[in-house]
């Protein structure tokens, strides 16, 4: 580190040069200058870092020097002599960039804890710097990782675009050119824990990003040019497509499966059931394979678990075969309907016995139970004015029977939410005018976009809006607007990490037709900006990928 003092007295300079900390700042020369035109030929010549520089002196002055130091370089940290008659050109200074001023005579603890502060703020500065660098290449990283999968799911779900265009859109994202070639589509699938414990949709996406990484790390290896492109389909399966360089060794592609298999077990602690397809031309009717793939793997994989098979015309198709017990008499809807809990609860694990058979262990038998029982659920829970999404509290579930691959997982769902009803029917509620709340509430869910109101939401259940706010207040132990701030702010949480839908339209979106108002409100929970909010949350899930 080199520093220069710059004043036309010999005397300052012997002064400074004899009482700067030069081993504790690792300052390892000194230079010296009389006049701004001499120190600006030190700066020409050598890497200064820190200068010291009196304001007033013959021909230039040091604002002038501090000028054209920012000009040439803008990282050298500037250091202000002034005495008390130029104490407004040492404001000025600090307006144009110096670090900070001393006033002469600055006793020797002054200017050393004055060159201290200096450079542990250009420290803190380079370190944010760093920091900013790396967060900006992380989040490059993820958004092509992101446009990868993107691309991939587009084409799996019929998306249309030209040979042309799909070769264009894969240079762009840094991968290899997969046009005319020959590849394989493997779905993977993540089963259930052992305790059959339902996941959350969070936990889903992490798994997901998991089980990607360990694929691609087993099948990259030994590869010199490996080209290796999954997504997360809308069942929550991991699709990868492999080319030919993956697969032309046969047998080793085959036991890179069943490594694949031991390492999920190991670091995940679950089992995960795969079906690879035959080849085809990409991008030909890669929607057309993607399809029927998936009806291969839920026609002859189904709920089994830890499954490899590869699709082939030589395995029999499944028997598939009615099933009797869910429509046997006293159905589940008339036990449920009649308030007979345990009965209702015995006879659902009568009909999942009835899946224990291979005839059943298929993705649509789970199906067919599954919309049954959610139809029978819905029923008893109009009959009581209730919506079934206010009486489950994993509502998410309800919106996709695919989540469950096995029957316990269903099973177990399915005698939770048995449970909640009888709470909810037979516990004596604590608010008289719950159904008030209720009414409030769900016109709240159905008219979040729109200028909700005290008055508006009074209307529409004929209350007084006075007698309403009051009512609300001592039932829910918080205003109504309130309760309308954090529902939709909630949403908007949703929005920024579950889609890309900018900000301006998640505002509008919840009901705020200002954005900054939206702003505004939200960095008043978070404390961060809804975009500095949805970065952060990107960078974390690129972390924990």
């Amino acid at each position: 580190m080199n520093m220069l003092i710059v004043d036309d007295e010999d005397f300052v300079l012997d002064y400074l040069t004899d009482h700067i900390e030069k081993e504790q700042f690792g300052i390892q020369q000194i230079f010296r200058a009389n006049s701004v035109g001499e120190a600006l030929c030190y700066v020409g010549e050598n890497v200064i870092d820190i200068i010291i520089t009196d304001i007033r002196m013959p021909e230039k002055s040091g604002l002038e020097l501090l000028a054209q130091i920012r000009n040439q370089t803008p990282g050298t940290i500037v250091i202000l002599l002034s005495g008390y008659a130029e104490f407004d050109y040492a404001k000025q200074a600090l307006s144009h960039g110096a670090f900070d001023y001393l006033l002469k005579p600055a006793s020797p603890d002054e200017i050393n804890e004055c060159i201290d502060k200096a450079l542990k703020e250009r420290q803190r500065h380079d370190q944010q710097i760093k920091h900013n660098d790396r967060e900006q290449d992380q989040k490059t990283l993820t958004n092509i990782q992101s446009s990868r999968e993107q691309l991939l799911l587009d084409l799996l779900l019929g998306s249309r675009y030209t040979v042309g265009t799909v070769s264009e859109r894969i240079a762009g994202l840094g991968m290899k050119n997969l046009s005319d070639s020959h590849v394989k589509l493997a779905i993977l699938r993540l089963e259930a824990k052992k305790s059959d414990t339902q996941d959350s949709l969070e936990d889903i996406q992490l798994l997901s990003y998991s089980l990607a990484n360990i694929a691609e790390e087993v099948f990259n290896t030994g590869l010199s040019e490996p080209c290796f492109w999954s997504c997360r389909d809308p069942h929550n399966y991991t699709i990868v497509l492999f080319n030919e360089s993956y697969w032309k060794d046969e047998d080793q592609f085959h036991n890179k499966f069943l490594t694949f298999q031991q390492q999920v077990q190991l670091y995940l602690n679950r089992s995960v059931s795969i079906l690879i397809s035959q080849s085809h031309v990409f991008p030909k009717q890669l929607d057309h394979v993607y399809l029927e793939a998936l009806k291969y793997f839920w026609k002859h994989i189904g709920s089994h678990t830890d499954e490899l098979q590869y699709m082939n015309t030589s395995i029999k198709g499944t028997e598939y075969r009615p099933l009797s017990r869910l429509y046997q008499p006293p159905s589940i809807q008339n036990l449920l309907e009649s308030g007979q809990w345990h009965e209702a609860s015995d006879r659902l694990n009568f009909i999942f016995q009835e899946l224990e058979s291979d005839l059943y262990r298929t993705q649509d038998h789970l199906l067919e139970i599954y919309y049954y029982l959610c139809n029978a659920l819905s029923y008893i829970a109009h009959k009581q004015g209730l919506r079934l999404l206010d009486l489950v509290e994993q509502p998410e579930y309800l919106r996709n029977g695919y989540y469950f691959k096995t029957p316990a997982q269903l099973k177990n769902w399915v005698l939770s939410l048995i449970e909640q009803f009888q709470k909810s029917f037979e516990e004596p509620t604590s608010r008289k005018h719950s159904h008030i709340i209720m009414q409030v509430h769900r016109f709240i869910d159905q008219h979040l976009n729109e200028d909700v109101t005290l008055k508006t939401i009074a209307d529409h259940i004929y209350l007084h809006p006075v007698y309403l706010s009051r009512l609300y207040k001592k039932e829910m132990g918080m205003t109504l607007s309130a309760y309308i701030t954090k529902i939709r702010l909630e949403k908007a949480v949703y929005l920024l990490t579950q889609t890309n839908k900018k900000i301006f339209e998640i505002s509008k979106e919840i009901g705020y037709h200002k954005p900054q108002y939206f702003i505004s409100l939200f960095k008043e929970q978070y404390l961060l900006t809804p975009q500095e909010f949805r970065d952060k949350q990107l960078v974390e899930s690129a972390d924990r990928k």
